[in-house]
């Protein structure tokens, strides 16, 4: 699981996933007109948890989408920068 951006627009990232052995075309799972970055996925990996300046603060805050129906919420509201870290592993 990884964020990449376009090269016409290197503020807007979106996270991916691919194969590990590299083997498969690379999957969209967060696709925003934000930028999207620092993916932490679930050790159940039905969850992935990352920073977005989509909130109305415009600043990073956590959201959380489940990779099995597309819903996505916003963990936290702050007005200065919040990633998520290793906070999602056992």
């Amino acid at each position: 699981v990884y964020a990449a951006a376009p090269g016409t627009n290197p503020r807007a990232s979106d996270i991916y996933m691919v194969n590990a052995q590299g083997a498969s075309t690379p999957r969209a799972l967060v696709r925003s007109e934000f930028d999207d970055r620092n993916p932490v996925i679930s050790s159940d990996s039905r969850y992935l948890a990352f920073a977005s300046n989509r909130a109305a603060t415009g600043a990073y805050n956590v959201f959380v989408i489940d990779l099995e129906d597309g819903t996505v919420w916003q963990l936290t509201n702050a007005e200065d920068d919040h990633f998520p870290g290793d906070w999602w592993l056992p």
